[in-house]
């Protein structure tokens, strides 16, 4: 029996529709050729009958084994730069992490000697801080509470002094300014300083006058600098404190005079005592800015030599 269709393992002594191999001479059926119709048809339709079986196509082993040692050698060639470039790059990682290293140790022991070295001076700062204080104890422990006493009483005894002195002089200060009154606001033609005083004191005559006080003759004098557009304020000294009160009495009469000039006459108070009329006007200020009910205001009243207060003033 002829072998047919070996490589499709078809023994069918049927000599029609085969392929015969151009190569090995085997004779395949179409339907076991395996291949696919448009190839059937090209071969068919080829004179020189170009087929070639399976066993003929199929490469040869040592042809494999031949590709497959050039690949494997490629590949291992491949693998070995692979290999190579890992290294290499675990070296420079080494490299890297030992710099990294060196460098944090460094830092490590530059602050550890920089703590240390701080600690060492605060210890020494420590320790002579303390010695001082105990130095000072050791002194101030020395001192007998009697020595102590005696020290605080002096400084006792100095302030009580500074202050009777600082009283007595403002007793003196009053009593000086008792015969006294301060005119405010009256006119002053700076010519000379003769023909001020003489003008000053027709306009007290004048004053006089109108409040129906007839006195002796009595002094004056403009205080401080004379200054353009600025009435210096005039101080003016009675004989006797009973001629100043008789005077300070009787200002009331000068509603009834027709004309007055913008002027006004008070006591003549010591620095303490206008402060402390001052701090009373800035008080009476603040509580009128803060006052709702409009039928009353806070006003200074009194005199700081018997009684300053402030008091509620109808506005009716």
């Amino acid at each position: 029996m002829e072998e047919v269709c070996s490589p499709s393992k078809c023994f069918d002594n049927n000599d029609n529709g085969v392929l015969i191999c151009v190569l090995c001479k085997r004779k395949v059926h179409y339907q076991c050729s395996e291949l696919p119709t448009y190839e059937i048809h090209r071969i068919l339709s080829n004179t020189t009958n170009l087929y070639k079986c399976i066993d003929c196509v199929r490469v040869p082993k040592s042809l494999t084994k031949k590709i497959s040692e050039q690949n494997y050698r490629k590949v291992d060639k491949e693998q070995e730069v692979k290999d190579s470039i890992i290294t290499r790059l675990r070296q420079e990682l080494q490299i890297k992490t030992n710099a990294r290293n060196i460098i944090k140790n460094d830092l490590e022991s530059f602050l550890s000697e920089k703590i240390k070295e701080i600690e060492t001076k605060t210890r020494e700062l420590i320790k002579e801080e303390l010695s001082s204080t105990t130095k000072n104890i050791t002194e101030a422990s020395k001192k007998t509470y009697a020595e102590i006493t005696t020290e605080k009483a002096k400084e006792i005894r100095k302030i009580v002094t500074e202050q009777n002195d600082k009283d007595n002089h403002e007793k003196t200060d009053i009593e000086s300014r008792k015969r006294n009154i301060i005119i405010h606001g009256m006119r002053e033609d700076i010519k000379t300083e003769e023909r001020t005083h003489q003008e000053d004191e027709e306009d007290i005559q004048s004053l006089l006058k109108d409040i129906d006080v007839a006195l002796p003759p009595l002094t004056h004098h403009r205080i401080g600098i004379p200054k353009k557009d600025k009435h210096r304020p005039i101080k003016v000294s009675f004989q006797k404190e009973s001629d100043k009160v008789w005077v300070m009495k009787n200002l009331y009469k000068l509603k009834d005079v027709p004309y007055i000039p913008r002027f006004s006459i008070t006591e003549d108070f010591t620095s303490r005592e206008r402060k402390k009329i001052k701090e009373l006007h800035e008080e009476a200020k603040q509580r009128n800015s803060l006052n709702t009910d409009q039928t009353f205001v806070w006003r200074v009243r009194g005199n700081p030599r018997t009684s300053l207060r402030l008091a509620k003033i109808s506005q009716k």
